[in-house]
């Protein structure tokens, strides 16, 4: 997650009644990846709801510190878990990319919430390959993502500029030239490996985006 996408969401949570609750949070990870690997996750979507007292529930397909409940919401078993859990919004963000399916996953996360209850999601829309354990370059705008939810209504959206390739060159740039550097010349090496690497250069001009939605459940 991105700190601007990061500040959408907490402006679009700050709107919303304390109802919202309890928020169910799928592909949570663990606590040090929310607090301190991107602990702008948890200073401006967590700790807000924390302070209005709405409770949050963390799911993970992994067992990990600060995970509450272990379920695969590919499986009928793990959405009658999280069903279980009456939320009142489900959080999922930059999950879809990385599953098969994403409409069947898209259809599985409506079944977790009530109508009039929200769903929160947020894909790339703009973003090189990453795996986790997949990437499927599902790149949705607006419409396409929303489309995904035939059942609900779009309530809030925006696409989001998030930054560049250049700010990670900031940051490692001795690092990331010679990855570059080594990598140019020998495509014979690995093809998609080579792609991958030239078609991250195109983000040192061209912005990452992400597209945002909250849904409400008819």
């Amino acid at each position: 997650m991105f700190p601007q996408e990061a500040a959408w969401i907490e402006a679009t949570l700050a709107a919303l009644d304390d109802s919202v609750g309890p928020v169910l949070d799928i592909g949570a990870a663990d606590v040090a990846f929310r607090t301190v690997e991107q602990p702008w996750i948890e200073r401006n979507v967590f700790a807000p709801l924390r302070r209005r007292h709405i409770p949050v529930v963390f799911v993970d397909v992994k067992c990990g510190a600060g995970v509450d409940v272990v379920a695969d919401l590919t499986s009928a078993e793990g959405v009658r878990r999280l069903q279980a859990v009456g939320a009142g919004m489900v959080l999922c963000c930059n999950v879809l990319e990385h599953v098969p399916d994403a409409a069947d996953f898209a259809h599985r996360l409506t079944k977790l919430v009530r109508p009039g209850a929200r769903l929160l999601v947020t894909v790339p829309h703009r973003y090189p390959y990453h795996r986790d354990p997949i990437d499927t370059m599902f790149r949705p705008d607006v419409r396409e993502l929303a489309a995904l939810f035939p059942g609900c209504a779009v309530e809030k959206s925006a696409i989001l500029h998030t930054g560049s390739y250049r700010d990670e060159f900031r940051r490692r740039p001795l690092t990331l030239l010679c990855r570059h550097l080594f990598r140019l010349p020998v495509p014979f090496l690995g093809w998609r490996a080579w792609r991958r690497s030239v078609g991250k250069l195109q983000y040192l001009v061209r912005p990452y985006e992400v597209t945002c939605v909250c849904l409400v459940k008819l």
